[in-house]
C-alpha cells in the first residue's frame, strides 16, 4: 500500500541520512558494513509488513505504529551492538 511505502521511504531516509562511518568497526570494510545494514533492513521491512498484512488486513492508516517502533529501535540498537566499535 502507499501507506507502507511511505513509512518504508521514512525509515530509510532515518537509517542512511548523514551516516557517519567513524562508528564503524575497523575489522570490517565500510562498504561491506553498509551492506550488511541494508540487507538486514531489507530482510526486517518484509517481515515487518508480512506482520502487518497478517494483523490488520492491509488496513494501517488505523494501526497503532508504537509497539512496531518500538521494536525497530531495539533493532537499531543490536546493528550497532554489531557493527560500532
Amino acid at each position: 500500500s502507499q501507506y507502507m511505502m511511505k513509512m518504508m521511504k521514512q525509515v530509510s531516509d532515518l537509517l542512511y541520512h548523514n551516516i557517519d562511518t567513524s562508528y564503524f568497526r575497523e575489522d570490517i570494510p565500510k562498504d561491506m558494513i553498509i551492506k550488511l545494514i541494508n540487507w538486514s533492513m531489507e530482510g526486517y521491512q518484509m517481515s515487518l509488513v508480512n506482520q502487518l498484512k497478517v494483523a490488520n488486513k492491509n488496513t494501517l492508516e488505523n494501526t497503532d505504529m508504537k509497539p512496531y517502533w518500538a521494536e525497530y529501535d531495539v533493532f537499531l540498537e543490536t546493528l550497532k551492538t554489531l557493527y560500532y566499535k
